[in-house]
């Protein structure tokens, strides 16, 4: 007897645990929901999901919303809504924006005494989940090599508390030298840049194709300064991007009002690449 029934437990629990697994060959597929519980569609891992439904279509579900490669869907309960549930069956596209791979799913209506898994596997055929997964790796490095992103991760890098902090796998931290930058900026129309700036390298970040450092900038004089990052003296063609987080800097007296940090986008290491200036590094 305890045989039997450690047996039909473990029957049970398996079947609670069981997730459905249906392979997309191009084809749509069929997914039953109801009004009674969430069911989650999990498209292949990498995928970042976006949902195309009209607006009539959505006044049919009650939760219809991504996160990253997750679809969560349940319908309106339609005996106590005025939307309207799915008579037959609704088509809807999905698409994973990184690779451009769309997905068309028929949602029906599951039958009352219908058992769901709570969650439906869709998978590719292996041939194109290889394709996918080269595409998303591509994509992924042309992120971190855009000027943007790698702009606002350092920022997060100096400003965010220690625990927000998250690395990437594609950008490497490299070593930097703490000593003060000799003649960063020019003067131009009688600003005090050139004589009044005191900046120092912070941090230094790699990808395979560039570097993102971030230097702290300080005025030193009682005067206050607008920095322009077109008065930086460089070769135009290491120095990519630059991007202050404030312009304008107060007096000295003002302490950390006087100061700020900026981000450059650059070919080379920060060393090699101060040699451009005129001073270099003290």
């Amino acid at each position: 007897m305890k045989i039997l029934l450690g047996l039909v437990l473990m029957c049970v629990s398996q079947l609670i645990a069981a997730d459905e697994h249906v392979v997309f060959e191009g084809e749509p597929i069929t997914v039953s929901v109801s009004d009674a519980s969430e069911r989650q569609l999990v498209f292949p891992k990498g995928s970042v999901i976006v949902t195309g439904v009209t607006l009539s279509q959505k006044r049919s579900f009650k939760t219809l919303s991504s996160v990253d490669n997750r679809v969560f869907v349940q319908l309106v309960n339609s005996e106590n809504s005025e939307d309207v549930g799915i008579s037959e069956s609704l088509r809807v596209l999905f698409k994973d924006k990184l690779s451009g791979q769309n997905f068309v799913v028929y949602f029906q209506k599951a039958d009352e005494d219908q058992v769901l898994d709570k969650v439906v596997n869709i998978h590719l055929p292996k041939k194109n989940a290889e394709s996918i997964s080269q595409a998303q790796t591509q994509s992924n490095t042309s992120k971190v090599n855009s000027y943007p992103f790698l702009t606002k991760y350092v920022f997060q890098q100096v400003y965010s508390p220690t625990r927000l902090v998250k690395t990437h796998p594609n950008i490497q931290r490299v070593g930097v030298e703490e000593h003060p930058v000799k003649d960063l900026f020019g003067c131009y129309e009688g600003n005090l840049a050139c004589v009044s700036i005191e900046s120092k390298p912070l941090v230094s970040f790699r990808t395979d194709k560039l570097y993102a450092s971030a230097i702290r900038v300080r005025n030193t004089s009682s005067e206050p300064i607008e920095l322009d990052t077109r008065m930086i003296q460089r070769n135009s063609k290491e120095l990519l991007a630059a991007t202050l987080m404030h312009h304008r800097l107060l007096p000295v007296s003002q302490k950390d009002k006087a100061e700020t940090v900026m981000v450059l986008i650059h070919k080379r290491p920060l060393r090699e690449f101060f040699y451009e200036y005129q001073g270099g590094i003290q």
